[in-house]
């Protein structure tokens, strides 16, 4: 009997532990309102929009701005609430945002005029115009270039404009398509040894060249224009005699017809 007296009695206090913690835990989630559609300038920030809207609940925690960059909300066109409370029950509510008409009223710009690029490769046009709105703010679009030969070497007169936004001015640019690549030197080796002591000559030393590598120019015409610095390293007298001893560093280089210069350095031990 006592048995089932004490079982009674546990029965009850767990029951009414059980009741207590379903009573006292708060089950509602924050309620959120929204008291105008914000509105959205130029200056203004994400967390600038609490103003527009509050959220009640006897344990909130937080109350925030879904969207961190206000480019998104300028995008969507609206803006999220979140409020959490402390039992973390979140409640969102999305309302339209008004724009200021700046936002939304666009122009290209002109931001770098010297336009130039190597023959047979495109240019990137946002290298050189970029899409803004009144605001002032950078709006990233793909961008279009018409009346260009990339292929031809000359002066182009083109038009810039933007993909998405047809209302929006093209805007006319020159681009100059030319040879701005340098020719590239190749050696038969990294490096030479010889003796000091002797007498060495132009010709030794070009014969160090393989080849001259350019998109325009022949190698036969560029490795005639080719020319090396071995006199100064060496303090070769006027005849080509040398007799110091060590480790030089001679640098070759090349112009092309387009005045493009290569160099390249040659390892050369004397002993």
């Amino acid at each position: 009997m006592k048995k089932l007296i004490i079982l009674f009695i546990c029965f009850i206090v767990c029951a009414g532990a059980v009741a207590s913690i379903y009573f006292y835990t708060d089950n509602k989630s924050p309620v959120i309102t929204i008291n105008s559609n914000p509105k959205v300038g130029c200056d203004i920030k994400p967390d600038d929009l609490l103003e527009y809207a509050s959220a009640s609940d006897e344990h909130l925690k937080f109350f925030f701005v879904e969207e961190h960059d206000i480019k998104e909300i300028v995008k969507n066109k609206y803006v999220t609430y979140v409020a959490v409370d402390e039992d973390n029950h979140v409640t969102t509510d999305s309302v339209s945002v008004e724009l200021d008409p700046k936002l939304e009223t666009y122009h290209l710009e002109l931001i770098n005029k010297d336009i130039k690029t190597q023959v047979g490769k495109a240019i990137d046009p946002n290298e050189y115009v970029s899409l803004k709105n009144e605001c002032g703010w950078n709006i990233n679009e793909t961008l279009s270039v018409e009346g260009v030969d990339y292929s031809s070497i000359g002066i182009y007169d083109v038009k810039v404009s933007a993909k998405k936004y047809e209302n929006v001015e093209p805007i006319y640019v020159s681009i100059i398509v030319g040879d701005y690549e340098s020719p590239k030197i190749v050696l038969k080796q990294e490096e030479g040894y010889d003796y000091s002591g002797k007498t060495f000559t132009d010709e030794y030393f070009n014969e160090m060249v393989e080849t001259v590598e350019d998109d325009k120019d022949s190698s036969e015409e560029l490795i005639k224009r080719v020319s090396s610095n071995w006199r100064s390293v060496l303090k070769a007298d006027e005849d080509g005699y040398v007799d110091k001893v060590g480790t030089f560093t001679i640098t070759y280089k090349v112009v092309d017809s387009d005045g493009n210069s290569g160099t390249i350095g040659y390892k050369f031990i004397l002993e």
